[in-house]
């Protein structure tokens, strides 16, 4: 299974694939990106002002969070609605696997 994201640093050699993951990971470590991929992927697709309500977040906030998870191609937008990527879905198995070691 390949993504898009990876396949763009797949040719950057092994030190530009592991910084490209680094900082994908230091992304995921901010709990309101986790939230938006969880909400995305239990409800469905959002359009921006249902996931500012949902969230209770700031516009600008929220802006960046979207941009930088599309970035990664963690989540698109499609039309005006953002959905989770099978990228973004399986970073969350991989997270939820994580959560449920003991």
């Amino acid at each position: 299974m390949t993504f898009r994201w990876l396949e763009e640093h797949i040719d950057d050699g092994a030190l530009g694939l592991d910084a490209a993951i680094a900082d994908m990971l230091k992304t995921l470590s901010n709990p309101y990106h986790i939230k938006v991929l969880r909400l995305l992927s239990n409800q469905g697709k959002h359009r921006f002002n249902e996931l500012r309500k949902a969230l209770d977040l700031h516009p600008t906030k929220l802006s960046r969070c979207l941009i930088l998870l599309q970035n990664y191609s963690l989540i698109e937008k499609r039309d005006m609605d953002y959905i989770v990527t099978d990228f973004g879905k399986h970073v969350l198995s991989v997270i939820s696997g994580i959560i449920k070691q003991p």
